[in-house]
C-alpha cells in the first residue's frame, strides 16, 4: 500500500467515526424531545380524560415543570429544540388557563399554582 492510499484509509476512517458519533448524538437528541413533546401533549389529554382536581392539574404541571423544563437545555439542535419549547411552554399555559377558570385566580405564574396547590 502507497502513503496516499494509507492516507486516505485513515481520512475516511476519521469521517466515518465523526459522522457516526453525530448521528447517535442526533438521534439521542430527537429521543429526548419526541419525549419532552409527547409528555407536553399529553397533559390537556390528562385534562379531559380524568377530570382531575384543582390538585392533580397543579401536581402534574409541577411534574413537568420539574422534569421536563431543566431536560429542554439537552435538545441542542435549533428546530427541534424550538420545537420542545413551543409545546412545553403551550402546555404550561393550557394548564394555567385551566387552574384559573377551577379556582381563584393566582395569576400567569405557574410556580405560583404549583406551590399553592400541587403540594
Amino acid at each position: 500500500m502507497n502513503r496516499r492510499t494509507t492516507i486516505a484509509l485513515i481520512a475516511s476512517a476519521c469521517a466515518a467515526i465523526f459522522f457516526a458519533v453525530q448521528y447517535v448524538r442526533l438521534e439521542r437528541q430527537l429521543l429526548a424531545a419526541k419525549f419532552i413533546d409527547h409528555e407536553a401533549r399529553t397533559l390537556p389529554v390528562f385534562f379531559v380524560d380524568h377530570r382531575p382536581s384543582v390538585d392533580g392539574i397543579a401536581r402534574r404541571l409541577g411534574y413537568l415543570m420539574r422534569v421536563f423544563g431543566s431536560k429542554i437545555e439537552t435538545v441542542h439542535e435549533p428546530v427541534l429544540r424550538r420545537g420542545v419549547e413551543v409545546a412545553y411552554r403551550q402546555a404550561v399555559t393550557n394548564a394555567v388557563t385551566t387552574l384559573r377558570r377551577m379556582t381563584n385566580d393566582l395569576g400567569d405564574d405557574p410556580v405560583t399554582w404549583v406551590n399553592t396547590y400541587g403540594k
